[in-house]
């Protein structure tokens, strides 16, 4: 073998060469980060069908009824066109608690269609190890809404859901190119039943239901001022349907299709330095209509989003 040939294996196998990158979470107390999301949704009707109750006829009526709902319902999604919305998303780095957990507080400001801005505001507690949990300090508006989104956050899906994705890949070593699936199951029932606070007083809310996803991170290396990029996608594992009774009446929503694909930045302190996704979904809404026979709605679901720091 010669020299050249003898050196470059050596420094093949040099510390240099095998070391990985890692992501920590290690940002300093005070760092403040303001991030503009914009978000563009669409909604298209792909088909409506009036679905009579088994071994019951309805009448000319009512097949006149469902030919105005379908008319009407086509002439609203097709003139909504594309909605765009900017949300505006700040954060800021509280000192770490005795265990070294490191504490981040988001505020977050959504517009809403009647020209007011929903306002949130949330802590981001994530432990040495990656697990990271959610706590919600305030909401503006409606007590009712702070209520449902403080038993939404206790959930254990939530919390579980909290700590999916990158942060499981906080201090683990990268590999370019490498790939982690990994799956969560939602229990509609669970993560769903406290929306009954939003409901007239009396009414009652059943829902039941799962849905399976695999979310996948493949790490991309090291970009632009050092920071640590990922592809993230999301896909229906497994479809499902939620059912929900609203005072007796019965509604269904079922995913046939979905899939999120998207590229992450995060900088080398470990927050995100920007994101942007694009959401494929197909939805199939079945609702109560006149005479016991029931609409079902096919509908097409896109939204693209694309957040970046100001």
């Amino acid at each position: 073998m010669r020299p050249t040939a003898v050196l470059g294996a050596i420094l093949a196998l040099s510390p240099a060469a095998l070391a990985q990158d890692v992501l920590t979470l290690n940002p300093k107390p005070g760092v403040t980060l303001n991030y503009v999301s914009t978000v563009e949704s669409r909604t298209e009707l792909v088909d409506v069908r009036l679905e009579p109750t088994p071994g019951r006829a309805v009448s000319a009526q009512t097949r006149q009824s469902f030919e105005q709902a379908r008319a009407q319902l086509r002439q609203q999604l097709g003139s909504a066109g594309i909605q765009r919305v900017n949300v505006t998303q700040s954060l800021r780095v509280l000192p770490r608690l005795n265990d070294g957990s490191v504490v981040v507080r988001y505020t977050q400001s959504l517009p809403l269609p009647d020209g007011t801005t929903q306002r949130l505001v949330f802590r981001q507690i994530t432990a040495p190890g990656g697990k990271t949990r959610l706590v919600l300090d305030e909401v503006s508006g409606d007590p009712g809404l702070r209520a449902v989104l403080e038993k939404v956050l206790q959930s254990q899906q939530t919390q579980d859901f909290a700590s999916q994705g990158i942060q499981n890949l906080y201090g683990q070593p990268l590999t370019v190119g490498r790939a982690r699936t990994q799956r969560l199951k939602l229990d509609f029932a669970q993560l769903l039943g406290s929306l009954s606070g939003l409901l007239p007083q009396g009414a009652r809310l059943g829902v039941a239901g799962t849905l399976t996803l695999d979310n996948t991170t493949t790490y991309r290396g090291r970009g632009a001022g050092g920071n640590f990029t990922f592809d993230v996608a999301t896909r229906l594992a497994q479809p499902g349907t939620v059912r929900y009774t609203v005072d007796g009446q019965s509604f269904e929503l079922g995913m046939r299709r979905l899939n999120v694909t998207g590229r992450s930045a995060y900088r080398p302190d470990g927050l995100q330095a920007g994101t942007n996704a694009t959401t494929e979904q197909e939805l199939r809404l079945t609702l109560p209509f006149e005479e016991g026979a029931r609409l079902a709605l096919t509908l097409r679901v896109t939204q693209k989003v694309n957040a970046t720091v100001r």
